[in-house]
């Protein structure tokens, strides 16, 4: 074993004393590459951004255009409402260029033929609404076209319309109560005067008219009414009074 281990050792230091002359004649030293391409190294992780593209000159004017183009727009329904006044209210909506609105209103039917400009309607206003009713001559029964027209900046004219099928309301019958009229009940008589009489003849075997020719017992003041049976004949002319 020692022989083994000796022997190792001599051919590793003469390994040693070979290889060291080697390298000391060799240059180790690495040229560094001059020609690399340069490159852009971006450490923010962000997408590098186009340049902006300038407009040209054509595509001002036409976004321009784009901006200042006119349109109106008339809410469609299939059934009106009232609101204030007791009217119907078309609503719509414009843009914001437009100075006047126009309405033409047309009935074959009712011959309504009306031409009308909305008031309160302004420059710079965006929307609008129109009441129609049957006295302002702009509404009647069948079929109601209006066809309205916005006048807006650059002699622009644009044109919509809306469609009013109207019925009449159907009035309700009015019906008067006439108060039952409840005759007054008889005077109630006391039990000493006759219940065949209205005044109070008394009850007596026999009376007669007082100031007459008859001779009582009883007598009463007339006239008086006869309601039931003339028991003691002080109706003589038959007319339903007696001792008159």
């Amino acid at each position: 074993m020692k022989l083994q281990k000796s022997h190792f050792l001599k051919m590793v230091m003469l390994s040693f004393f070979i290889f060291i002359p080697l390298l000391n004649g060799c240059d180790l030293s690495v040229e560094k590459p001059t020609n690399y391409p340069k490159q852009n190294f971006n450490f923010d992780n962000e997408t590098e951004k186009p340049a902006p593209v300038k407009a040209s000159s054509n595509d001002l004017e036409q976004k321009k255009e784009e901006m200042n183009a006119a349109f109106i727009n008339v809410y469609k329904k299939t059934k009106y409402t009232k609101g204030e006044n007791d009217a119907y209210y078309i609503f719509g909506k414009t843009s914001n260029n437009c100075s006047k609105i126009t309405v033409e209103a047309k009935n074959e039917t009712a011959g309504i033929n009306d031409s009308y400009v909305l008031k309160k309607y302004k420059l710079g206003d965006t929307t609008f609404k129109y009441g129609v009713r049957e006295d302002w001559d702009n509404l009647g029964v069948g079929k109601n076209v209006y066809t309205f027209a916005a006048h807006c900046e650059g002699d622009q004219i644009k044109n919509d319309f809306a469609i009013f099928n109207y019925e009449k309301p159907v009035s309700k019958p009015i019906t008067k109560t006439v108060p039952k009229i409840i005759p007054p009940p008889p005077p109630v008589q006391s039990q000493s005067c006759d219940p065949n009489y209205s005044g109070c003849v008394p009850i007596a075997s026999d009376v007669d008219c007082a100031g007459g020719s008859g001779n009582g017992p009883a007598y009463v003041q007339g006239p008086v009414r006869v309601i039931g049976s003339d028991i003691y004949g002080l109706d003589r002319d038959k007319d339903g009074y007696g001792c008159e």
